[in-house]
């Protein structure tokens, strides 16, 4: 599988590319609460908020392997537009969270 890392499109960008039933979702899932009458904008904000948190990127980074944080680092490397993933193991698919189109 191949991933490619477009580093001119920023996290409110491609949260923003869903629609805002699964952003309720992921929002709950995130331990936001009182989200109903957001616009999509203001859902999106509080969404890259949490996911920018320093606890919240702890916690979530917290269940990768030593792989796994190697594949991601990666991904700041200058000049690296893409690398390949091999034999990974991941919860959720890239595919399904939007990180490979």
């Amino acid at each position: 599988m191949m991933v490619i890392f477009d580093k001119s499109i920023t996290l409110s960008e491609k949260i923003n590319e869903y629609d805002k039933e699964s952003l309720k979702v992921f929002a709950g899932d995130l331990g936001l609460r009182k989200l109903s009458q957001l616009k999509k904008a203001d859902l999106v904000a509080k969404i890259v908020e949490k996911l920018l948190d320093p606890e919240t990127m702890f916690y979530r980074a917290s269940i990768l392997t030593d792989k796994e944080i190697a594949v991601f680092e990666k991904g700041f490397e200058p000049n690296r537009i893409c690398f390949e993933i091999m034999q990974l193991r991941l919860d959720v698919p890239f595919e399904k969270i939007g990180y490979v189109n």
